[in-house]
């Protein structure tokens, strides 16, 4: 468009070009045969899946309270009706000259598993209704045997029913269950008023999408410009997240997952609405924003992604679609303490929207772009989720004939990350679902770490002009117990006490210590150790130092202006590391992380007698 906003020539032609482009990749019906290759998404799980068969940290369950008078034979049939209608759920997934291709098996039939438990007490019923759902969780599927969807039907009472779904999520997604729901009331209904169950099947099936996601969106200038933006956005290294865990993580370890839940308060989501309709922001940007800040709290890190899921729906044909359409997208966060909070959420904003301009790119691609590793053991691309979803609303969408259907609360089995936070958004009231994983955290950890979310939340509404790192985390009564109540440590030790001899006193009375991660322990251990003499260090001599941030060391933090300018005489950052203590020698360390050229020029007047460096730090010194 030229200035006037009045189309020329060129734009015409150019719009017409992309006009016949979209026609050119629509996706078309009956693309495939009943085999084909998986879409990019299937294929992550597919390769989950086949390194560890017996996970089922990705599936998919539901557990419904049927009250009224129910025939179970019309509610298994209204299942098959809808198997009927979506190829998806009765595909099988199989290894074809090395390659993964999904199979849709025309004669798969769901078989509904009843039993009756009506003659147990109320108690013993309760009990095996749970053991049934344990046992049902933990069973994984066979991703080689269609249908991906079983359903149990327990039998509690003469007017009361258990029915519990579970599906693997290579054939389904959140988007879908609405769907599944809408389909199974249909079919159900009919089946009640003696209609044969019959659902009319969608112009296209998931094949088709796979096969459009594979073979045409590559060639379109979409999926350039998409290719282009993600480079762009993750160019450079990508660290990791490093989460300060309470447990060490070890090598094939199990990962089951715990969950914590926070509500909001409502006046802070009052407070939230009104502060986004101000800024012009979504709930879903500053709920997110806090999350960032979190984590760049807690790992002291300033540049890291975390994983976004996204419908992925962007077409209008897979709307009414069942399968697995989403996908996470990568969000980079670049914190930067002296940023204000207004400013960092609507550069978080203008992210999101260039996120959802791009998100029919698949993440696998992304994987191969950048050239890294796929790996069962973390995601090479984020270690974090936040996910966000309207509440939801299955309950309402759900309407059984002549039945009342209660949801039950479904907690997944196995983590799929160490840490990830799901946000279940209404007008009415928010829901924060912290899950990690319990190998790795400790359950008042997280408990604490919600509550260090709310606050951050609290501080970009209340305070958005305040730089980012001037946002509060602690409540008061945190910021109370550190300050005061922990520094009240004065005790005497007499009038000829020293430092070294009140540590090693230390050492004698705890011999064994604490671990307090591997590789460290507490000073007393350090300290208790032969040392001797360092090279060049004497009992009235002091030792300098460069080294990184060590639990062993023992520090003196001064307040600000406690620091020596040039020459000139003032008080020093006193850390000792325990062989120095039992030295006599003090030592006067330099920051680790600072270049050479910038080492305090006031370590010229404390003329130490030795000076100790970690490997890669030596090099220039004075």
């Amino acid at each position: 468009m030229n200035q006037m906003n009045h189309p020329t020539d060129d734009d015409l032609l150019a719009l017409l070009l992309a006009d016949e482009a979209g026609a050119d990749h629509a996706i078309k019906a009956g693309s495939v045969q009943d085999a084909s290759a998986l879409s990019f998404a299937q294929q992550r799980l597919w390769f989950l899946q086949q390194f560890d068969p017996h996970s089922c940290a990705y599936n998919l369950p539901r557990a419904l309270r049927l009250s009224g008078q129910l025939n179970a034979d019309t509610l298994e049939q209204a299942l098959n009706a809808v198997i009927d209608k979506h190829d998806i759920l009765r595909t099988r997934f199989i290894e074809v000259d090395n390659l993964a291709q999904q199979q849709v098996d025309r004669q798969a039939r769901l078989s509904l598993v009843r039993h009756d438990l009506s003659a147990l007490s109320s108690r013993a019923c309760d009990d095996a209704v749970r053991l049934h759902h344990e046992a049902d969780l933990m069973q994984p599927f066979d991703l080689s045997v269609a249908p991906l969807i079983r359903g149990t039907l327990l039998r509690t009472g003469p007017l009361e029913h258990v029915l519990l779904l579970n599906m693997h999520h290579i054939v389904s997604d959140a988007w879908s269950n609405a769907i599944l729901l809408q389909d199974l009331a249909h079919a159900f209904a009919q089946g009640c008023s003696g209609v044969p169950s019959g659902l009319q099947r969608p112009a296209i099936q998931y094949a088709d999408y796979a096969h459009w996601q594979r073979q045409h969106y590559p060639l379109s200038a979409a999926h350039e410009q998409a290719a282009s933006h993600w480079k762009q956005l993750l160019d450079g290294e990508l660290p990791s997240l490093d989460l300060p865990f309470d447990k060490p993580r070890t090598p094939d370890q199990a990962h089951p997952v715990g969950n914590h839940v926070l509500s909001l308060p409502v006046s802070l989501g009052n407070a939230l609405q009104r502060f986004c309709q101000q800024q012009g922001l979504t709930p879903f940007i500053v709920l997110l924003g806090a999350w960032q800040l979190l984590l760049g709290r807690y790992t002291g890190q300033h540049d890291f992604t975390v994983g976004v899921p996204n419908a992925t729906r962007s077409q209008g044909e897979t709307q009414a679609l069942v399968g697995f359409f989403v996908s996470s997208q990568v969000y980079r966060a670049r914190l930067d303490g002296a940023q204000p909070a207004q400013q960092f959420l609507q550069r978080l904003r203008e992210q999101s929207l260039a996120a959802l301009e791009h998100a029919d790119y698949p993440l696998e691609l992304i994987l191969e772009d950048l050239q890294l590793q796929r790996s069962t053991q973390a995601n090479p691309l984020f270690q974090t989720l936040f996910n966000w979803r309207v509440a939801s609303q299955d309950a309402a969408q759900l309407h059984l004939d002549g039945l009342t259907v209660e949801f039950l609360g479904v907690e997944q089995q196995q983590a799929k990350f160490d840490l990830s936070l799901e946000v279940d958004y209404s007008q009415q009231q928010i829901d924060a679902t912290f899950s990690y994983s319990t190998a790795l955290f400790l359950p008042q950890t997280i408990a604490r770490l919600a509550g260090h979310w709310q606050h951050l939340l609290q501080g970009l509404i209340d305070t958005p002009h305040l730089r980012l790192g001037e946002l509060p985390m602690l409540d008061s009564g945190e910021q109370q117990l550190m300050l005061d109540t922990w520094n009240t440590t004065a005790e005497d030790f007499g009038a000829h006490a020293n430092l070294q001899n009140v540590v090693r006193g230390a050492g004698t009375y705890h011999p064994a210590g604490h671990r307090r991660s591997p590789g460290h322990r507490h000073t007393h251990l350090p300290a208790a150790q032969p040392a001797g003499q360092p090279p060049g260090a004497h009992p009235d001599g002091t030792g300098r130092g460069c080294r990184g941030r060590r639990r062993h060391c023992v520090r003196a933090q001064p307040g600000d202006g406690d620091r020596p300018a040039g020459g000139t005489q003032g008080r020093w950052r006193v850390r000792a590391t325990g062989p120095q203590l039992s030295a006599g020698s003090p030592g006067l360390h330099d920051r680790a992380q600072r270049h050479r050229a910038t080492a305090d020029p006031g370590l010229g007047t404390a003329r130490p007698a030795i000076a100790r460096d970690t490997a890669g730090h030596a090099a220039g010194s004075p």
